[in-house]
């Protein structure tokens, strides 16, 4: 049997290498769809040919344009048969499945003669039992359920995927779970605690599925022989199966580590700990894999198209619901699958189980129906866990929460009330804030530790942080996909605090695969202008300044005329020399950034 792997640029590179360690196949195929090998003028010549060669030592043959793919497309039914094929792409990619194939495969005809894959998904719910088009999200779950068998059935799994909040969610996740030594890849890196020490093993990493096998793998790699997951013999492939909470998680329910005030060590000191990370938290782009006991979906405040406008994220997240427990903001689920007859009939046959969470008297969407919705009666609960009574301010925000019908992994039914206060700056953050303890809740974590989780004030570092310079606020959003939505969250979220904001906006291009609507944004700002003149605000205020390319693009098209700086430390400046407060909005990578 063949096997072809679509894109190299998100991570088919290391889902072909792994394809090739598990022996099923003949010969493996890469076919490098954006010319990463040749196109990319980012990367050294030297880095370029590491990476073919690396590639070629795993046998795996490099499709590096359409020329090479049209010769292996005429290798079908001439070589090998077309069922004979297995293909794997990223689910945005613009290049379909049938698009390759000359014809299309009858499954049925053919699934007995394929032992190694008849059996590999035995929930026929979940996934069709054999299948030969496999997603990258697919894929992945293909290739962990032969590696990594023990590891799945023995450590519980979350993976969060949504259009924004997720690394900040999962950041959350890791304060709540940090006492059970969490093993975590996020757009902030791959990260291992191990009594509450930090230890990262890639700081910049995508959150591409196939990056959790490299996450698995980095963590592996600092173990001995003996101890590594990834060397072990392979298993025969199952779907994961949830287990009780008495035989699956016993180990990580009952006693934990002694507290560590040190929050750092060198990677140097992993040499003699043991494989024992307890959980494994994973963000994951466009959908989630399925090989976590609860999938989360954060919000999809943009349903942006993908896939030359045959798919859309709403479509690609809906594989959360391939996990047994999911968690989805309420208004969100009421928006986009409260209709879906797939999905709900999975729920009423509790092949998924439910729990959503909101805030009292908030629309995420500005939805007049949802409003409507909340005054019915449903047979699928409404808000299993909601925020009410919040006040927010800078230094502190007080929020208290009412929980119901939450069903736990423990099968429990979970109601009550308690209140935490912590830095929450925004409607936005303490949605995440609230998504995180639901899944916490969903754990059956206890009320003492999530609080507990919650004491800093601080923020996200790489996300949305507060810090001071002298008596002035510096409120920073730095986020490599931050969207029309998201800044005009940050922004509204001024009118919560006190004192004299200058609003920082810009940022870089080509950082994520979805870019950012200009013209939505410039018609926003226009009327947030608009707003400000109507209320006799001076141009002394300086209400806005924009920076770098985007600030760049955006300036000469807007009908005010707004200061603009290249360099976003002279804005900085120029607001402290003012006495501004700031509030710092900037789409990039934050490893960028962290020199100012």
């Amino acid at each position: 049997m063949e096997a072809l792997v679509i894109d190299l640029t998100h991570g088919g590179d290391l889902i072909a290498i792994e394809l090739e360690k598990l022996k099923l196949f003949n010969t493996i195929y890469l076919y490098d769809i954006y010319g990463s090998l040749g196109k990319n003028k980012s990367l050294n010549k030297k880095k370029l040919s590491y990476q073919e060669n690396h590639l070629k030592s795993f046998n795996i043959k490099i499709l590096k344009n359409e020329d090479d793919l049209n010769k292996f497309k005429n290798k079908i039914n001439a070589d090998f048969k077309n069922e004979d094929l297995l293909i794997t792409s990223p689910i945005h990619s613009p290049l379909k499945f049938h698009q390759i194939r000359p014809e299309k495969v009858d499954l049925k005809k053919i699934e007995n003669n394929f032992n190694n894959f008849n059996n590999f998904y035995d929930d026929i719910d979940e996934f069709p039992p054999f299948k030969l088009d496999y997603t990258h999200h697919e894929i992945v779950k293909f290739i962990l359920n032969y590696k990594l068998k023990n590891i799945l059935n023995n450590i519980p799994i979350i993976e969060v995927t949504g259009v924004k909040g997720k690394s900040s969610t999962v950041n959350f996740l890791k304060n709540i779970f940090k006492d059970f030594n969490p093993l975590i890849l996020s757009s902030l890196g791959a990260i291992l605690y191990k009594n509450n020490k930090e230890y990262v093993l890639k700081k910049n990493i995508s959150i591409t599925p196939a990056n959790i096998i490299e996450t698995f793998n980095l963590a592996s790699k600092i173990f001995n022989s003996k101890s590594n997951p990834l060397k072990t013999k392979s298993l025969k492939p199952k779907s994961l199966k949830l287990k009780s909470l008495k035989l699956k998680y016993s180990n990580t329910c009952l006693t934990l580590p002694k507290q560590n005030n040190s929050n750092h060590t060198n990677l140097n000191n992993l040499k003699e700990l043991d494989t024992d990370y307890k959980i494994a938290i994973f963000e994951s782009s466009l959908g989630t894999t399925g090989i976590g006991d609860i999938g989360v979906i954060t919000n999809l405040i943009e349903n942006y198209s993908i896939a030359k406008n045959t798919l859309t994220a709403k479509m690609a997240k809906k594989q959360a619901f391939n996990s047994k427990f999911v968690v989805i903001e309420d208004e969100t689920f009421y928006k986009f699958y409260s209709n879906d007859l797939e999905i709900i009939e999975r729920i009423n046959n509790k092949k998924n189980i439910l729990n959503t969470f909101k805030i009292d008297n908030y629309s995420l969407y500005s939805n007049k129906s949802y409003s409507n919705y909340l005054n019915t009666t449903s047979d699928i609960k409404i808000g299993n866990l909601t925020a009410k009574n919040i006040e927010i301010s800078l230094e502190s925000t007080k929020i208290s929460f009412e929980y119901k019908n939450i069903q736990s992994i423990s099968n429990k039914s979970l109601s009550g009330e308690f209140e935490i206060e912590t830095y929450a700056p925004s409607m936005d953050y303490i949605l995440n804030i609230i998504n995180a303890i639901t899944v916490a809740l969903t754990m059956d974590i206890s009320i003492k530790t999530i609080k507990k989780s919650f004491l800093s004030k601080y923020g996200l570092k790489g996300r949305s942080s507060h810090k001071q310079i002298g008596e002035l606020n510096v409120i920073e959003e730095i986020n490599p996909g931050l969207n029309v939505s998201s800044i005009k969250n940050s922004i509204n979220g001024l009118k919560y605090l006190d004192g004299e904001y200058t609003i920082i906006l810009g940022g870089e291009y080509g950082i994520t695969c979805e870019e950012i609507n200009e013209m939505e944004l410039i018609n926003y700002l226009d009327d947030f202008l608009n707003e400000f003149n109507e209320s006799h605000y001076n141009d002394d205020d300086l209400k806005i300044v924009l920076v770098d390319e985007l600030g760049k693009s955006i300036k000469s098209k807007l009908s005010h005329e707004i200061l603009f700086f290249n360099d976003y430390n002279e804005a900085i400046n120029l607001a402290i020399k003012n006495n501004k407060n700031i509030l710092f909005i900037y789409r990039s990578n934050y490893s960028k950034l962290s020199k100012r």
